[in-house]
This record gives C-alpha cells, structure tokens and sequence, in this order.
C-alpha cells in the first residue's frame, strides 16, 4: 500500500535566492516534496527546480505550473 505524501510549495514571489535553504528545510523537517511554482513574469519553474534538486538528497521536486501562454517545448529545452 502507498502511503500518502506531504510537501509544500515554493510561491512565485519569494526571492529565488531562497530556494536552496528552503528545499534543505523542507528535507529536513521530513516533508516529501516541494514544489516550485512558476507564472508570466516571475521566476523560473525548471531553473528553480534545478537548485532544488541540487541542495536536497531524498525529496521529490514538482513544477507548478508553466503558463502555456509564454511556455512552449522550444522554451522549455532553451531552459534545460
């Protein structure tokens, strides 16, 4: 049986400087995922959830939300 999981989120208008001491907290305070939330004109989705991934060892890293308005696959690889 899956047992549930609980994370929170990083929201759109916090300083991306933020991120990494943000994602080893919520690891440290045992939480299983973050996510990072992107929208039109504020930080990045896939570039935070890269310094996500980087600072933290065992959670799950989630994007959001891409608007599909100013994301498309050509965007998106651009940002990989």
């Amino acid at each position: 049986m899956h047992r549930p999981t609980l994370g929170v989120m990083f929201l759109r208008e916090y300083d991306p400087a933020l991120i990494p001491s943000f994602a080893r907290e919520v690891e440290a305070a045992g939480l299983d995922d973050l996510w990072i939330i992107e929208d039109a004109f504020y930080n990045g989705g896939l570039s935070g959830a890269a310094v996500a991934l980087a600072s933290t060892e065992r959670i799950s890293i989630g994007i959001g939300i891409q608007p599909a308005v100013v994301r498309n696959a050509a965007y998106n690889t651009m940002d990989l």
